[in-house]
């Protein structure tokens, strides 16, 4: 157990770096305000595309392993930091190395309705370990936006 935590950590580790590594990816973007919960970095947050939203997301669970299915929980804030209610949020899964998405899945979106800003995204599952982009298509108030951010797959 204590061999695969410190892994973990170090995976985490060697994954952060490498995120921070990809074009794209520089740390104004894509601030890495991650919780370590004992396994992979559970949060991340970044900006759209055009900076009309602030995207903080996390996986469920904490860990993306390949083949199994996943959920993301996105918290969609304009960019006065206030909830967006009513929005239209689609993810999907790229694999920039590959030039591939996930394959036979068809993610759904809903909101939340206790948590404002909040929304779910179920029916993820990516096929191969490797680096992946979370891409983020917004419709809300604010205007039509969309966000690339970097995600890892043990």
């Amino acid at each position: 157990m204590v061999h695969d935590r410190l892994r973990a950590a170090l995976l985490a580790a060697a994954l952060s770096a490498s995120a921070a590594a990809l074009p794209g990816c520089d740390s104004h973007d894509h601030d890495d305000h991650s919780h370590s919960t004992g396994t992979l970095m559970t949060m991340r947050s970044g900006t759209s595309d055009a900076k009309l939203y602030q995207l903080k997301w996390e996986t469920d669970p904490a860990t993306v392993v390949v083949g199994e299915l996943f959920r993301v929980r996105t918290t969609l804030q304009d960019a006065n930091g206030q909830p967006v209610l009513g929005a239209t949020l689609a993810v999907d899964a790229w694999m920039p190395e590959h030039g591939h998405g996930m394959e036979g899945v068809a993610p759904l979106t809903v909101e939340s309705t206790a948590t404002q800003g909040l929304y779910e995204t179920e029916g993820m599952r990516c096929q191969m370990p490797g680096q992946w982009e979370l891409r983020f298509t917004i419709d809300g108030t604010p205007g039509a936006d969309k966000g690339t951010l970097p995600m890892a797959v043990q």
